[in-house]
């Protein structure tokens, strides 16, 4: 969902596996530590996540290094972010019901993975449709030079369409991980 904004704006995001392998790793080594954090461990996650995408996304404006080149570099930060946090070994999670569980406990009809996937698509349809990000963003893509004639702040825009596009790796991420039970460097290989 997040990458939409990305593609719609011209650009690529080749950071996707490491990022989603970073949420994850994050999250199980916080549950790791204290399990009580429960949500609030994939909520940091999300956020990292989402700061991956920043930095993506302010390289990419305020260097001007085409978007393939700052966002693979990203990728082998956060891949070697991973390595340094896991140390080639797996972090397990305790909260694998959360992926796996149904709405309604076990006899439930509704994966609970299914209600995260309906609300994020549910949000960015309606950043995409009733905020002037999505107008934005189809500018952008569209032409750069007349979108800055027309007053569009191109950079903030390109900006907030990687740190979306992050957290919805970010969510990714930590689903894949709780869906695995654990965090692992390369749990996200192939989802670029």
């Amino acid at each position: 969902m997040g990458f939409s904004f990305i593609i719609e704006c011209g650009m690529i995001d080749l950071s996707i596996e490491s990022n989603m392998a970073l949420a994850g790793v994050v999250m199980a080594k916080l549950l790791q530590h204290n399990e009580k954090l429960g949500i609030s461990a994939m909520l940091i996650a999300v956020l990292i996540s989402a700061f991956i995408g920043f930095l993506n996304g302010l390289v990419h404006t305020k260097f001007k290094i085409p978007t393939f080149l700052t966002t693979l570099g990203m990728s082998y930060i956060a891949s070697g972010i991973c390595t340094i946090i896991t140390q080639g070994q797996y972090i397990n999670s305790s909260l694998r019901n959360m992926a796996i569980g149904r709405l309604g406990g076990i006899g439930g009809v509704l994966p609970n993975t299914m209600i995260i996937a309906v609300v994020v698509t549910i949000v960015i349809w309606f950043i995409a449709e009733k905020y002037k990000h999505g107008r934005h963003v189809l500018a952008v893509g569209g032409d750069e030079q007349i979108s800055i004639e027309q007053g569009v702040k191109v950079n903030r825009t390109k900006i907030l369409s990687f740190v979306i596009a992050g957290a919805m790796f970010g969510i990714a991420g930590t689903l894949l991980a709780l869906k695995l039970g654990a965090g692992d460097s390369f749990s996200a290989t192939g989802y670029t």
